[in-house]
């Protein structure tokens, strides 16, 4: 009889257990399901939030990169002596562009670039405005770097630094410290020193 008793006590047991198993199962399995669903979208969200971001950065880096080559290439201009206008227009729009969406620094930076260059363009080329647009243009360098620099670490304080961090892409492969570059022979023989390159 208490064989019988403790059998029948041990099936009503497992038999409330599977129930309660049936009866929990569901509200626990949608729980997991959303709380799934919500790492996805968390996920989804920061991707897509990221990749934002870089596109962002990106276009301000074309941006910069955009000027610096524009004004570099009518200074080119201006020393083979044929200088336009027309050159100096597409880098004031440029100009514009840049003193709307950047940072103060580089805002400046690239405002003296621009003088230089009209300077030199209503005055002719000579070294000594050469060696200005130089410096004005490595003063945008830097600016640039560490505005980009600031923008990276803000956008994803966790991987920046990931491709150099400091917005080396912008001026690789440009001008040295001194921003002067090996002289160039001409057609003639002629050695021509030039203080500037067209990335």
């Amino acid at each position: 009889m208490d064989r019988l008793f403790l059998g029948f006590a041990l099936g009503l047991c497992i038999l409330l257990g599977v129930l309660a198993g049936v009866l929990v199962y569901r509200p626990v399995g949608d729980w997991l399901a959303e709380r799934r669903r919500e790492r996805e979208m968390r996920r989804i969200f920061e991707q897509t939030n990221r990749q934002q971001q870089l596109e962002r950065l990106a276009r301000r880096r074309e941006l910069y990169l955009g000027f610096r080559n524009a004004a570099a290439a009518m200074v080119e201009e201006l020393a083979d002596g044929a200088g336009r206008w027309s050159s100096f227009y597409l880098t004031r729009d440029l100009l514009r562009e840049i003193t709307a969406k950047a940072e103060p620094g580089v805002a400046m930076a690239a405002r003296q670039m621009c003088f230089v260059a009209q300077v030199m363009l209503n005055e002719g080329f000579s070294d000594e405005l050469s060696v200005r647009f130089n410096q004005a243009m490595h003063r945008y360098d830097t600016a640039c770097r560490e505005d980009l620099a600031v923008a990276e670490q803000q956008s994803w304080p966790s991987t920046a630094g990931s491709d150099g961090g400091d917005g080396s892409a912008v001026v690789e492969g440009a001008m040295s410290e001194t921003g002067l570059v090996e002289p160039e022979e001409v057609a003639d023989g002629r050695v021509e020193r030039r203080y500037f390159r067209v990335l």
